[in-house]
């Protein structure tokens, strides 16, 4: 398993923060550290959150 550190901006929604997490999970990351940040791209995070092909 892998662990992680995520910067989150901090105008995600709470659904959207849920939403990455627990696709973390589903992708076998152990550990997860995130804090809410504006040094991270809104647009790249939204993209990994609403990932098509990541859902089953």
């Amino acid at each position: 398993g892998q662990s992680l550190n995520i910067n989150i901006p901090p105008g995600l929604s709470v659904k959207e923060v849920n939403a990455l997490l627990i696709e973390a999970w589903r992708l076998g990351v152990k550990g997860l550290y995130y804090q809410r940040s504006q040094s991270i791209s809104k647009e790249l995070l939204s993209n990994i959150v609403s990932c098509r092909s990541c859902e089953s």
